[in-house]
C-alpha cells in the first residue's frame, strides 16, 4: 500500500526537519554530547508543524526501533506508568542501549497519570528519554485547572513556533508537489493554500496530493528553481512582497 505524502517525506534525519533552526540546533547539541538520555522532552505546538518528526527523530538518537514505546496519553494509567518504569530499568539489547517513550497528545493526560509521572520523570536512567508532545490550545486546556509547574519544570520545554518554520515549510511543500508531478501553481498560491491549512504541513501535503495545486504549463526552469532552493530557507517577507508585486524602488 502506498503511504501518504506526509508519511513518505517524514523527515529520517535532522537535515530534512522543516524549519525549528534553533530547536533543532538545541537537540543536535544535546546529541553530540550524549546527554540526550535520563531526560524528558516536553514539545508544544500547533498541529502539524512538525512535533512528531522531532519526537520520533530524538527516539531515533537514543535507541533502535525495537525499543521505542509509543502511547497515547489518553489511555495511559498510573498502572501502565508502573509496568514502563519496570521495562525502562534495563538497558536495551541492540546497536543502541537506550530506550524511549513518546507520549503524543500530552492534553490528554488523566489527573492520576500526571501525579504517578510527577515521581517517574524524577528518576529517569540514564539512557531512557520520555518524550511528550501537545497542541497549544491542549495545553492550555491540560492546565486550566492544575499548576503546570511540577510537571513543566521535570521537561526540557521546546514551544514550536509557525514563524520559525512558514518560509521553509512552503519551500517544501512546493519541492515534494513538483518532485510528485503534483505542481505548478505560483508561490501566491502556495501561501493560500498555507494560510487555509493553518500552517499545517500535513494537511497542506493532503492536498498536494489531491491535485489541488497541479497547473499545467510550468516550467523547467520553475520547477528547477523550486527544486534547488529546497535545502536553503528562505526570506519569507521576500516571498510576500514578490507575490504582492512589490519590488525594489517600490515606495
Amino acid at each position: 500500500m502506498t503511504k501518504m505524502l506526509y508519511e513518505q517525506y517524514r523527515p529520517h534525519d535532522w537535515s530534512y526537519l522543516v524549519g525549528h533552526e534553533k530547536a533543532t540546533g538545541a537537540m543536535q547539541r544535546m546529541r553530540d554530547r550524549g546527554s540526550l538520555g535520563g531526560r524528558a522532552f516536553w514539545i508544544s505546538g500547533p498541529s502539524g508543524i512538525g512535533k512528531t518528526s522531532m519526537a520520533y527523530l530524538i527516539a531515533g538518537d537514543v535507541c533502535d526501533e525495537g525499543n521505542f514505546i509509543e502511547i497515547d496519553a489518553g489511555s495511559m494509567t498510573p498502572k501502565d506508568i508502573d509496568d514502563l518504569e519496570r521495562t525502562l530499568r534495563m538497558r536495551a539489547i541492540g546497536i543502541k542501549s537506550g530506550r524511549a517513550v513518546l507520549v503524543n497528545e500530552a492534553h490528554g493526560l488523566r489527573q492520576d497519570s500526571i501525579r504517578k509521572l510527577l515521581v517517574a520523570l524524577e528518576r529517569i536512567p540514564g539512557h531512557v528519554t520520555w518524550i511528550f508532545t501537545t497542541t497549544d490550545v491542549g495545553k492550555e486546556k491540560l492546565f486550566k485547572d492544575i499548576d503546570s509547574h511540577p510537571l513543566l519544570s521535570r521537561c526540557l520545554k521546546f514551544d514550536l513556533k509557525t514563524d520559525d518554520y512558514a518560509d521553509a515549510m512552503i519551500m517544501r511543500a512546493m519541492a515534494i508537489a513538483e518532485q510528485e508531478g503534483l505542481g505548478g501553481a505560483e508561490k501566491r498560491e502556495w501561501i493560500e493554500l498555507a494560510v487555509a491549512c493553518k500552517w499545517n504541513f500535513r494537511d497542506v501535503l493532503t492536498e498536494v496530493e489531491k491535485g489541488t495545486m497541479l497547473r499545467s504549463g510550468v516550467s523547467d526552469d520553475a520547477a528547477s528553481e523550486v527544486a534547488t532552493a529546497v535545502p536553503e530557507m528562505v526570506d519569507f517577507a521576500a516571498i510576500m512582497d514578490e507575490m504582492m508585486g512589490v519590488g525594489a524602488g517600490s515606495e
